[in-house]
C-alpha cells in the first residue's frame, strides 16, 4: 500500500483506463517511458506465449501525468467483510 507523506509531492499516472498514485518524480519518469511503448495482445500456443505488436499508429493511448494535492487522497477501505490481505481469494487462502 503506498503511504504518503505531507511534504511529499503525488501525482496520479493514467495508463489506459488504470491510474497510480505515486511519488511526482516517479510518475515523471513512468509516463515517460510509457510513451513508446506499444500494445500487444497474448496469445499461448502449444509452442509458448506469442505476442502480438499492434500496428505503430496503435502506439498505447491514454498515458499521462497530473499532480494532486494531499488532500485529493483519501485511503480506500477494504469492502466490509472481507480481510484487506493480497492474493486473499474467496476461500481465505493466501
Amino acid at each position: 500500500m503506498a503511504t504518503t507523506k505531507a511534504g511529499a509531492r503525488m501525482c496520479v499516472v493514467t495508463i489506459g483506463l488504470d491510474e497510480y498514485l505515486m511519488p511526482a518524480a516517479t510518475g515523471i519518469k513512468v509516463a515517460e517511458l510509457m510513451q513508446g511503448a506499444r500494445q500487444v495482445r497474448s496469445d499461448y500456443t502449444g509452442q509458448g506465449f506469442r505476442y502480438h505488436a499492434m500496428p505503430e499508429h496503435d502506439e498505447l493511448r491514454g498515458v499521462s501525468w497530473r499532480s494532486v494535492t494531499h488532500k485529493q487522497i483519501v485511503e480506500a477501505k477494504p469492502p466490509r467483510g472481507r480481510r484487506a490481505i493480497e492474493g486473499d481469494d474467496e476461500t481465505g487462502a493466501p
